[in-house]
C-alpha cells in the first residue's frame, strides 16, 4: 500500500503549483483518516461549488435505487416506460436504446442535441437520429443522463433530487446541496449539482466502503460493484495521452490506471476512488480536465518525498502596480463600444485609493463590479450572468436564497498602459480576465473566460471616446 504522507500531499500540490494547475479545494481520506481538508482562499470550504459531471454518478446511484426497488429493469427500452413520446423518436433504432445503453453512454447518437430556450429537452433528444446501433459505440453524451432523470421522475413522481434525499442525501448527513434543473422541471441528470467538498468526499468514501456509511448500508452494494466496474469500451475515443479517459466506462464512473476509478466533471471536479490503497481524491479545481490532476497525483504518489514545499492556501491576487496616469483622462466617462460580438454597449472607469470600479453595458443591462488591488475584494455579486453557458437559457436557474456567490476581484497594471481584472465567484469554477489596453483614442477590452460550452469563451471590443 502506497501511503498519503503529508510529505506527499505537500508534493502533490507543489506539482499542481508548478504546472499552473489551480485547486479551489481539496479532501483526501486513507485508511478512514482525513488527512488534509482544505480551501484556496478566496474560495471556502464551507460554500457550494459545481460539480458539473460528477452529478452523473449520483443519477447512477437514483437508478440504482430505482432498480433495487424493482421499478424498473436496466435492460428493457427506455421508451418502455415512457409510451407516450413514441411519435417523438425521429429513428425507428432508438426503440431499441435501453437503460443500459443511456448507463453505459452508447445510446448511439454522435453528438448532443442542442437545447436552447423553449425547447422540451426529451423531445429534442428523441429528434435526433442515430449514428450507430445502441449499444455498439461509446460517446459521451450528458443528455443519455438527463433521460436517466426523467425515468426517475416518471417512475416516482418526485425530482431526482427529491428522490435521492432519503435515499442517498440524508443518510450521509448532506443537507447543504442544489441541484438545477431543465425548463420542465427535471433535475438536469448530466449536471447541476452543486456540493460542499466534505460532503463529496463522503459519497466517494461511501463508494469505497461498498456503500456503507457509519455503519449503515446506504446503497446497493451489488449495483455499486457494477457501476464501478469496466462495462464500456473507450480506448478508440480518446487519444493515447488521454490514457485515464481510455480505460473503460463503468454505469455513469469513468475507470482509471492504476486500479483506481473516478466521477469527474468540467474543469477538473474530481473524486478518485482507489481501492488498493483505501484512498479517497476529492477536488474542486480549474483546470482543463482529470487528466492533468490524476498525472500529478499518481507523480507524487510514486515519489514518495521526504521533503516538500509547504502549501499556501491561497490564490494569489494580481501582481503589478496599482496606479497608472493614462486612466485619469477616461475617469467617470461613458465610452461607447464599436461593432463587437458579445454586445456590449459602453463602459466606465471609476477610481478611489487602491480600488477600481467597472461599469459595463452589455445588451442594454449593466453589470459592476470592484477590483482591489493587492487583494480579492469581496462583494455582492452584480457580474453573475455577464458569463453564460450555451445552454443556460435552456435551465430553470432559480438559484437558493441560501446561496453565497460572492464576487471577487483583484486588479493590477501589468504594464503603464494595460490594466488587467480577474474576476471569481463562489458557486463557480470558471474564472473571467478581463484586460484593457489604453491609448489616447480608444480603450480597448480583450475578454477571455476559462470555461467551456460558454456562447462566446473570448472576444474583443473597442470602446472609443465620442
Amino acid at each position: 500500500m502506497l501511503k498519503m504522507r503529508e510529505e506527499t500531499i505537500c508534493h502533490f500540490l507543489d506539482i499542481l503549483k508548478r504546472r499552473h494547475i489551480e485547486c479551489h479545494a481539496l479532501s483526501i481520506c486513507q485508511n478512514d483518516q482525513l488527512l488534509i481538508e482544505e480551501a484556496f482562499h478566496p474560495y471556502e470550504l464551507e460554500k457550494l461549488h459545481p460539480v458539473y459531471s460528477v452529478t452523473k454518478s449520483f443519477t447512477s446511484m437514483a437508478i440504482g435505487f430505482l432498480e433495487a426497488e424493482q421499478r424498473i429493469d436496466i435492460e428493457k427500452p427506455w421508451i418502455s416506460y415512457f409510451p407516450e413520446y413514441r411519435n417523438d423518436v425521429e429513428d425507428p433504432a432508438f426503440l431499441q436504446v435501453t437503460i443500459r445503453h443511456l448507463l453505459t453512454m452508447s445510446l448511439g447518437q454522435d453528438c448532443e442535441v442542442e437545447v436552447m430556450r423553449g425547447d422540451h429537452w426529451i423531445q429534442t433528444i428523441l429528434g435526433k437520429k442515430l449514428a450507430y446501433a445502441p449499444g455498439s459505440v461509446f460517446f459521451y453524451n450528458s443528455h443519455c443522463s438527463h433521460m436517466l432523470s426523467a425515468l426517475v421522475t416518471k417512475l416516482t413522481g418526485e425530482k431526482m433530487s427529491e428522490y435521492l434525499r432519503p435515499r442517498l442525501f440524508a443518510p450521509l448527513q448532506i443537507v447543504d446541496y442544489y441541484w438545477q434543473e431543465d425548463q420542465q422541471g427535471l433535475s438536469i441528470g448530466g449536471y447541476g449539482l452543486h456540493l460542499r467538498i466534505h460532503d463529496l468526499m463522503k459519497f466517494g468514501k461511501c463508494c469505497l466502503d461498498h456503500g456503507t456509511y457509519k455503519g449503515l448500508q446506504v446503497l446497493s452494494e451489488s449495483w455499486l460493484k457494477q457501476a464501478t466496474s469496466y462495462q464500456m469500451k473507450n480506448v478508440n475515443v480518446y487519444p493515447a495521452q488521454r490514457s485515464e479517459n481510455r480505460q473503460g466506462y463503468g454505469l455513469h464512473f469513468w475507470m482509471c490506471t492504476r486500479g483506481g476509478y473516478r466521477m469527474s466533471g468540467l474543469h477538473a471536479q474530481l473524486c478518485f476512488i482507489q481501492p488498493e490503497n483505501n484512498l479517497v481524491v476529492a477536488m474542486f479545481n480549474n483546470s482543463t480536465g482529470s487528466q492533468a490532476i490524476l498525472d500529478c497525483l499518481f507523480e507524487a504518489m510514486e515519489d514518495q518525498p521526504e521533503t516538500a514545499p509547504i502549501p499556501v492556501f491561497k490564490i494569489l491576487p494580481l501582481s503589478g502596480t496599482s496606479k497608472e496616469t493614462v486612466l485619469d483622462p477616461w475617469l467617470h466617462e461613458l465610452i461607447p463600444a464599436g461593432v463587437n460580438d458579445f454586445k456590449l454597449d459602453w463602459i466606465r472607469f471609476e477610481s478611489e485609493d487602491d480600488k477600481i470600479q467597472i461599469h459595463i453595458s452589455r445588451n442594454q443591462q449593466t453589470y459592476c463590479v470592484l477590483a482591489g488591488y493587492n487583494s480579492w475584494l469581496a462583494q455582492d455579486n452584480q457580474f453573475h450572468t455577464f458569463n453564460t453557458f450555451m445552454s443556460y437559457d435552456s435551465l430553470c436557474n432559480e438559484q437558493p436564497s441560501t446561496v453565497d456567490n460572492t464576487l471577487f476581484a483583484s486588479y493590477a497594471w501589468i504594464t503603464p498602459t494595460t490594466l488587467k481584472v480577474v474576476i471569481r465567484e463562489h458557486d463557480h469554477s470558471a474564472v473571467t480576465t478581463l484586460t484593457f489596453a489604453f491609448d489616447r483614442y480608444h480603450v480597448v477590452l480583450y475578454y477571455h473566460i476559462d470555461g467551456l460550452y460558454t456562447n462566446l469563451t473570448e472576444t474583443k471590443c473597442v470602446f472609443k471616446r465620442l
